[in-house]
């Protein structure tokens, strides 16, 4: 009987460690997210850039091909 209540009560400690450690583990990713999402916006905006650039130089040395 003790060791069935020792057990019981070791099993409600396991939960709310469980529990606990979702709940940071929750805060963790919602503090995250934002800079996550920050991240991947200038990454997207190189990435734009840079390919608006090639694009420049590409439309460039078309035109130049034309004019000569």
């Amino acid at each position: 009987e003790k060791a069935r209540k020792e057990l019981s009560r070791a099993e409600a400690d396991a939960l709310r460690a469980r529990q606990e450690k979702e709940k940071i583990i929750a805060e963790y990713s919602k503090a995250l997210k934002p800079k996550q999402l920050t991240m991947q916006k200038q990454s997207t905006d190189l990435r734009d850039s840079e390919a608006a650039e090639q694009w420049r130089q590409l439309r460039t040395e078309q035109e130049a091909e034309l004019k000569k």
